[in-house]
């Protein structure tokens, strides 16, 4: 597997759009995640690279596969947006019209999200796993919602969700086995549960500087560019989340011990290979632990 790639804009959301009427679209590309901060895009190709090298594949056209399981990803992501908004704020009840059609654009992206299942170019076994995931994963996120209607303490659960929904649909894509599916997934909804939880809008997705940089870290980006005027973050230099990390709540730090168990079991169950040393020889594990670092320290 090549170096991490983002699909373009373009491919990710103008083909999710074209079904809708103007309204509606609106609604649906406002709800769509800028690439910069999709976590769930990142960790499902992290998975993916994960898979890939416990199972030794380089063959680049694992690379399609991956950029097909993002154009998965992605239009859920903005389903979740959507129907987060509706549940938690007043942004769509100014008129009925306005709310038919955040509805409307909600569940054209849900749908979106199945039906790009069957454009991605893998066996129809795997892809069945697939819809296995996103059906299950779907259910989830609407006990998610209505809990999150019933109480205001519930509000990081569909993040985590969508973020585990992700992180296991890069990895089945890639052949994982099930054992590496389901730390893949762990590690995903603790990862998507901590960003959220120090997020400090807990109505909408995580949209702080550390949702981004967790995105670079995941995707192998050293030197983040800074788009926005903002001190570019140089990351982490291996040293442990306890002489480092500025834990901003003791949730945020619970999610965070979950995420590096997990990791931990992907160590063992992908057998990666390592160093006279010690050290890991595996960038994509190198990767995940960082994230679980660096965007959680006082920077």
């Amino acid at each position: 597997m090549t170096e991490y790639t983002f699909v373009s804009d373009a491919d990710c959301y103008d083909t999710a759009l074209t079904g809708l009427e103007p309204p509606a679209r609106r609604v649906a590309s406002e709800a769509l995640p800028p690439r910069s901060r999709s976590v769930p895009a990142a960790l499902c190709t992290a998975a993916g690279a994960v898979a890939a090298e416990a199972n030794r594949v380089t063959d680049e056209s694992t690379d399609d596969i991956v950029a097909s399981v993002v154009r998965v990803v992605v239009p859920l992501e903005g389903y979740v947006d959507i129907r987060r908004e509706l549940v938690n704020t007043e942004r769509y009840d100014a008129t009925a019209e306005k709310r038919d059609a955040a509805l409307l654009a909600g569940d054209y992206l849900h749908a979106a999200a199945y039906a790009a299942v069957d454009e991605a170019p893998i066996p129809d076994r795997r892809a069945l796993e697939l819809y296995r995931i996103l059906t299950t994963g779907s259910t989830t996120l609407s006990h998610d919602f209505c809990e999150d209607a019933e109480s205001d303490d519930r509000s990081a659960d569909s993040a985590a969700t969508l973020a585990g929904i992700a992180a296991k649909l890069g990895a089945t894509a890639l052949g994982a086995t099930t054992d590496t599916r389901a730390a893949m997934e762990t590690y995903g909804r603790s990862l998507g549960g901590a960003l959220s939880a120090r997020s400090p809008s807990s109505s909408r997705r995580p949209i702080d500087d550390a949702c981004e940089l967790t995105v670079q870290i995941l995707s192998g980006d050293d030197q983040p560019s800074d788009r926005r005027g903002r001190t570019a973050y140089k990351l982490g230099d291996g040293t442990s989340a306890s002489s480092s990390a500025a834990i901003v709540s003791e949730s945020v730090e619970q999610h965070l011990e979950r995420a590096r168990n997990a990791l931990e079991r992907l160590e063992a169950v992908t057998n990666p290979e390592l160093t006279p040393a010690g050290e890991r020889s595996r960038p994509s594990l190198e990767r995940l632990e960082r994230a679980t670092r660096v965007p959680f320290t006082e920077r």
